[in-house]
């Protein structure tokens, strides 16, 4: 066990998480039935501003890049480890996000959850070759909705739903397709109130699909297809060592 200060954690090392609801029980029960090792249910990414240069970041601390959810306060707070994204919004986030890792540990081990680190033992792109990288995954996936499709998390682990999956993913598509450009004319310019487009599949994520997306977009770990990746899956590469429980600074604080 190591504290977040003790531990050495670097940019693109992987953060692993064990909780306790019944969905993270049923995901590590699936886990172990079907990959050999069912102790993470959620996944994220290590980053720090050093390499992804965001103004709500501060430098030299660590954060996790994650599809998860999130919500500070108020009623969906209850159903999570209430610490909010990093970009400083008091609601409910329910897809890709940043959080400070000092304070998730405390906070998800209060909740009686664990979280892990595993460094990663391949080789990092410099730090401005990443910035350029990883800044444009930002722009472009920054702010993706978790997967609407939970079909695409039953696929990771069970081949036969995958045919379900993939017409799911091609409905919804047709419709992204219908209301951003077909509507264009009659809905201003074929957007949401918010002003932001009606995202397709391919920008609905779930949590270790997240993270193999980015291994995948620098190259960094050989993956085929990050939907068919479960938290446990990286584990199983010889680029990552064997997670370190990761223990809060004050354990008073827990």
């Amino acid at each position: 066990m190591r504290t977040l200060e003790e531990a050495d954690v670097r940019p693109m090392d992987l953060i692993l998480f064990r909780g306790v609801d019944a969905v993270s029980n049923a995901i590590c029960v699936v886990e172990a039935k079907k990959k050999g090792r069912g102790d993470f249910s959620h996944a994220g990414l290590a980053v720090t501003r050093e390499v992804l240069d965001l103004p709500f970041l501060e430098p030299g601390k660590v954060y996790v890049w994650e599809s998860t959810m999130s919500a500070p306060a108020g009623f969906w707070s209850k159903f999570t480890d209430q610490v909010g994204d990093a970009e400083g919004r008091d609601e409910v986030r329910f897809g890709v996000q940043l959080r400070d890792l000092e304070l998730v540990i405390p906070a998800y081990e209060a909740s009686g959850g664990h979280v892990a680190w595993s460094s990663f033992g391949g080789e990092r792109p410099p730090d401005d070759e990443a910035r350029a990288h990883l800044h444009q995954l930002y722009q472009e996936y920054g702010h993706a909705p978790y997967t609407a499709n939970l079909l695409e998390v039953f696929g990771v682990v069970f081949p036969h739903v995958r045919h379900l999956r993939d017409a799911f993913d091609s409905a919804e598509d047709r419709l992204a397709h219908f209301r951003n450009h077909i509507l264009e004319k009659a809905h201003a310019h074929g957007h949401r109130e918010d002003g932001r487009a009606v995202e397709d599949s391919h920008h609905h994520v779930f949590c270790s699909q997240w993270v193999a997306m980015v291994y995948q977009s620098l190259e960094l770990v050989d993956i085929k297809d990050p939907r068919l990746v479960a938290p446990v899956d990286f584990l199983a590469h010889p680029l990552f060592e064997e997670p370190v429980p990761l223990v809060p600074e004050d354990p008073e604080s827990v």
